[in-house]
Order: structure tokens, then C-alpha cells, then sequence
């Protein structure tokens, strides 16, 4: 687990076929799947990345923040 400052990456693996990783913050803001994009040229685009290379991801929601999450399928060996 990574923290820093107001934000934390949460890595755990669900199954032996699973990865899950989970972005919490305090925002209770739910994130936006943006497909156009206007203004700051380097914003908005963090949800689009999950979306390509997760097969799922979702959004936890705390009376204090949120949690996204997103799941990586792995092939058994």
C-alpha cells in the first residue's frame, strides 16, 4: 500500500486470477468516463486509461471519500 497525503493506492489480489487495484481519496465526487475532451490538455483522462486496460472497474463510495477500483485478469501458469 502507498499513501501520501489525502490519497491512497490499495493493491490486493481477490483470487489467483484477479488483481485489484483501488485509488482512495477524500473527494466524494464521482469520476466521469470522458470520451471529448476541453480545457487543460494534461486533466480528465485518468478514468479513460482504467477503462482501457481493466476488465472492470467501479466506484466505492464512504460517508468521508471514494474509493475507484479497477480489476486485472491474469492467466493461470
Amino acid at each position: 500500500m502507498i499513501h501520501e497525503p489525502g490519497v491512497r493506492l490499495i493493491v490486493n489480489r481477490p483470487t489467483s486470477n484477479m488483481v485489484r487495484l483501488g485509488v482512495v481519496d477524500r473527494s466524494k465526487v464521482l469520476p466521469i468516463l470522458r470520451t471529448e475532451f476541453t480545457g487543460n490538455p494534461l486533466r480528465g483522462r485518468g478514468l479513460l486509461i482504467v477503462d482501457s486496460l481493466t476488465c472492470r472497474w467501479g466506484t466505492e463510495m464512504y460517508p468521508w471519500g471514494k474509493q475507484v477500483w479497477g480489476e486485472l485478469w491474469m492467466e493461470e501458469r
